[in-house]
């Protein structure tokens, strides 16, 4: 390994300092473990992470592996585990994304609970040729086929924090052969060898086949990857000085903005990449935009609907209105599950059940509507806000569903902390949800256990498993907005 090399892609690529703690996620493989190895040897002050999928038996194992790596060079060690399967079944998620999204909200959580200035993973430039060939498949454009980049920031994780790949220019072989040489015992998942997962069939049959044509085909996807990243580079500068000339200033929570006459004026290229931007600004968790979503936006721009708006993807609608008190036409881009409303959902009432099909009223203008359904599809999860959910039906056949305000003493057991309870109120505080609003936020319970929070989050024990047969959809519409609308005050506390 040459550390100097390694310490210059640190200190000039990934943006890291030895000077402030950093956050490593650390599996067990032998990338991972050398990235550890390397980074302490280096003076990086390091915390170490380790996510438990319990997708093996003897995942375990691999936690008490890095735990002793930890101890060895006297590194701080973090845990955080959850039943990735259970989720990506409730979520109609693959196993791969469900793995990845719980992995990275844990490592960014923990970064940001340790005041670490970014997050670094061992991912090398065999992951690279990977992560190009699914986007190739994919039929992605320039912005995937440029693959991972030394430091990124992924606002669906965090606003701030990077994520660093220090050893994004070190071949698989490399790390293994560092391993051997200083003795460092690393974990073999044997699930990297099941072709089930897109990922391995590409690394164990695709680029075996693709090296039949060209032994230097890993390589040679490596310098593509590296040049189409400082052409991306250039591109982006160029479209963010074109959202800055078109984009609406001041635009409501939940909206954006183009004016129309600006925008039509910039080459198709740059069109496509400020209809990403949109989408990116609303909803920065949207990680693939397909194309034929984007060049739906763009007829719609040339031959707008008699309606003037169009329902679009991921619960968004392109509308054609105009500026408040100008007559300048302009592009609305409106999230309307997501903008603030101009009240909170009060429900005053005791205990209301719920006969299913129906729908009840609630203060201030929201309707909650529930009734039995088949399976969602992925792309109805992909689609739902907060304000939608689906339980499992058997789950709450014996006592049914009822509505009401909380309780003292209320618990609630959120989605994604492995069945583990916490105070209603101590949940309150963590999303930031004022005293005022959540005094009567209606809740939808089974018997006294809160099965949904609307706009917030579903209890574990209610998800949607692999095992579910039939669901109960829950839906809460809040008061849309109309374009230009002025939003009432943020509700989030100061603390």
């Amino acid at each position: 390994m040459n550390f100097e090399k390694l310490f210059e892609i640190c200190a000039k690529d990934c943006l890291l300092s030895t000077s402030s703690p950093l956050v490593i996620g650390v599996s067990g493989g032998a990338d991972s473990l050398c990235l550890l190895d390397c980074l302490s040897r280096l003076g990086f002050s390091l915390i170490v992470a380790h996510f438990d999928h319990h997708l093996r038996a003897n995942s375990a194992e691999d936690a008490q592996l890095v735990r002793d790596q930890a101890d060895r060079i006297g590194a701080p060690f973090f845990l955080g585990e959850a039943h990735v399967a259970d989720w990506a079944a409730q979520h109609k998620a693959s196993i791969e994304e469900a793995a990845r999204i719980l992995r990275y909200r844990f490592l960014f959580d923990l970064a940001e609970r340790e005041h670490a200035q970014a997050v670094a993973v061992g991912h090398t430039a065999d992951d690279q040729v990977e992560t190009v060939l699914m986007h190739l498949l994919r039929g992605s454009g320039g912005e995937g086929l440029k693959g991972m980049t030394f430091s990124s920031r992924a606002p669906q994780w965090h606003a701030t924090l990077p994520l660093a790949r220090p050893l994004l220019h070190t071949w698989r072989a490399e790390t293994l052969l560092y391993c051997q040489e200083n003795k460092l015992p690393y974990a073999s998942d044997v699930s990297n060898a099941d072709i089930i997962y897109r990922r391995n069939r590409i690394r164990l049959e695709l680029i075996p086949f693709l090296e039949s044509y060209n032994p230097q085909i890993k390589s040679s996807l490596w310098r593509t990857a590296d040049v189409l990243a400082a052409e991306q580079t250039w591109m982006d500068e160029m479209a963010l000085a074109a959202w800055k000339e078109c984009r609406v200033d001041n635009a409501p929570a939940g909206q954006v903005g183009l004016r129309k006459m600006t925008f039509q004026g910039f080459a198709i290229g740059l069109r496509r990449r400020l209809i990403r931007l949109a989408v990116r600004e609303l909803r920065s968790e949207v990680r693939n935009l397909d194309f034929e979503d984007v060049e739906r936006a763009l007829h719609f721009f040339e031959q707008p609907s008699r309606s003037g708006q169009i329902n679009w993807t991921f619960g968004l609608q392109w509308m054609l209105g105009a500026l408040p008190g100008k007559s300048d036409p302009v592009f609305w881009l409106v999230d309307s599950l997501r903008q603030p409303p101009p009240d909170y959902p009060r429900w005053h009432e005791e205990t209301c059940p719920l006969m299913i099909p129906g729908q009840v009223l609630i203060e201030n203008g929201y309707t909650l509507s529930f009734s039995e359904e088949s399976l969602p599809d992925q792309r109805q999860l992909a689609d739902a806000s907060a304000w939608e959910a689906w339980l499992d039906a058997d789950t709450v056949a014996q006592h049914g569903l009822n509505l009401r305000h909380a309780h003292p003493g209320d618990v609630f057991q959120p989605l994604g902390l492995a069945g583990h309870s916490q105070k209603l109120s101590d949940f309150w505080i963590n999303v930031k949800r004022s005293r005022a609003a959540r005094q009567l936020w209606p809740l939808v319970c089974c018997a006294e256990q809160i099965a949904w929070i609307p706009g917030f989050r579903l209890a574990h024990p209610f998800r949607v498993t692999g095992s579910t047969r039939r669901v109960i959809h829950l839906k809460m519409v809040p008061p849309v907005l109309p374009p230009g609308a002025v939003p009432p005050p943020s509700d989030e506390v100061s603390s």
